[in-house]
């Protein structure tokens, strides 16, 4: 009787500690880090499924034009696994090649955003509809940040099969390049840790704006604004009261141009 009651309960402990990865790996609480992205030196699904991942193309897809991206506009992204053999599912995370996440995530159906918003990943279970297809939406950084990659890891099964994929899209041609970035704008001290000052000059007169971004591209704080002739400028702002640690990029909006130009604050 002992023996068959240690039985019991082992195929019981078993059975729970399968069931718990097996909800683990679908239902949209992945650990973050594992898109095939460069933020995590490329890690993905293998770590929770097992396998070997295998490179695929097109696998995920964007309706931003071949032009590249305007920076600040929203856009539909889809990710789409093929394939038989369980349940499927996703996680994807937007950054440079270097990688600094960029832009901004919104989650979509059977979707959830994890990983202080910088990945998306599939939520639910008994997902084998094949393909399988997931669609939300991504707003564009600030210019100036160039191409962005959407890195991608998929599973079907557990264990069962791994996948990874990346799409690279550009920036615009309108927007800012790392050309315009040096010459318009000079920001000192540079790493700063309570004032920096913005010098400029104009060559006509203009409606001058300086906005703060993370370097993901979100708008942290507009720094000044104000009608100004032509001339040389120098604004000395304190930054102090933003609580402020990390890379930014300060822009300087003047009419119907900008330049942008990277802050590091200590």
């Amino acid at each position: 009787m002992l023996k068959k009651i240690t039985i019991t309960i082992a195929i019981a402990i078993v059975a729970m500690m399968f069931t718990t990865k097996l909800a683990f790996t679908h239902d949209g609480n992945s650990p973050t880090g594992h898109a095939n992205d460069p933020a995590s030196s490329h890690a993905n699904c293998t770590a929770c499924h097992g396998g070997t991942a295998t490179t695929v193309t097109g696998w995920i897809t964007t309706n931003i034009p071949a032009a590249g991206y305007t920076p600040g506009t929203t856009y539909t992204i889809t990710a789409t696994s093929t394939g038989t053999g369980g349940n499927k599912g996703f996680q994807v995370s937007p950054q440079s090649s270097t990688g600094a996440f960029l832009g901004t995530l919104i989650a979509g159906t059977g979707t959830s955003l994890i990983g202080s918003n910088h990945y998306i990943h599939s939520t639910g279970t008994g997902i084998t509809t094949n393909p399988m297809a997931w669609t939300f939406s991504w707003t564009a950084p600030a210019t100036g940040l160039g191409p962005v990659g959407f890195y991608g890891a998929f599973a079907i099964g557990y264990p069962g099969n791994t996948y990874i994929t990346s799409t690279i899209v550009n920036e615009a041609a309108s927007g800012i390049n790392e050309a315009a970035v040096k010459t318009g704008l000079s920001i000192y001290p540079n790493p700063a840790v309570d004032n920096v000052n913005i010098s400029y000059s104009l060559s006509t007169s203009a409606k001058v704006e300086i906005n703060l971004y993370s370097i993901e591209g979100k708008k942290i704080a507009e720094l000044a604004s104000k009608d100004q002739s032509a001339g040389s400028y120098s604004e000395k702002i304190d930054i102090r009261d933003l609580n402020l640690k990390g890379f930014y990029l300060v822009e300087l909006k003047t009419g119907n141009s900008s330049t942008i130009q990277k802050l590091v604050v200590y």
